[in-house]
């Protein structure tokens, strides 16, 4: 029992030290520009930022919501459906998710792996983790919430373990209240 008890702080103190190297709430968000699947590339700064990258497709600054994963994390394979529930719900608001994989795989093995799971969000390649590394990834799932402006709202690896991530993301952006789904 004791081993347990030991084995249970030390994953706790790794989860908190890897919290608090994440970027802090206003920090600036990183400009990333990242392959999907398809080959096209995606622009952090055509969806938020003061000034869009290309106002010719977007003209409307949203929250972007960006999650780091990968196919070997079991709750990142438990978050990621919780987050097609909260792009759902929130389908007409300026909300844009990425899902960016970390993985060192080929884009069709991730397109196949995302079509097995029957994912629509957008997926985003980082298999060098270059915007992982600008991001202080060091624990998985983290996701970042960026504000329309383009500053860091929140951050956080994991979702605690009484809510799921679309009632986590609706408390924190939404302020509502996880309990009452």
């Amino acid at each position: 029992m004791k081993q347990f008890f030991l084995l249970l702080f030390t994953l706790t103190q790794l989860l908190l030290s890897a919290e608090s190297t994440l970027l802090t709430k206003g920090a600036e968000a990183p400009a990333f520009v990242l392959a999907t699947p398809s080959g096209t590339r995606e622009y952090l700064r055509t969806w938020c930022g003061e000034t869009l990258a290309k106002p010719y497709l977007n003209k409307v600054h949203h929250r972007v919501i960006v999650s780091f994963w990968s196919t070997t994390c079991l709750p990142c394979m438990k978050e990621i459906p919780d987050l097609h529930k909260f792009a759902s719900s929130h389908a007409s608001d300026s909300v844009k998710i990425f899902l960016v994989n970390l993985d060192n795989m080929t884009s069709a093995e991730v397109n196949e792996f995302a079509k097995a799971k029957e994912w629509t969000l957008p997926i985003l390649l980082d298999p060098y983790q270059s915007v992982a590394k600008r991001y202080n990834i060091t624990a998985l799932p983290t996701i970042y919430v960026i504000s329309p402006t383009g500053t860091v709202e929140h951050a956080f690896t994991g979702i605690p373990p009484t809510t799921t991530a679309d009632q986590f993301l609706d408390s924190l952006i939404y302020k509502t209240d996880p309990t009452h789904k």
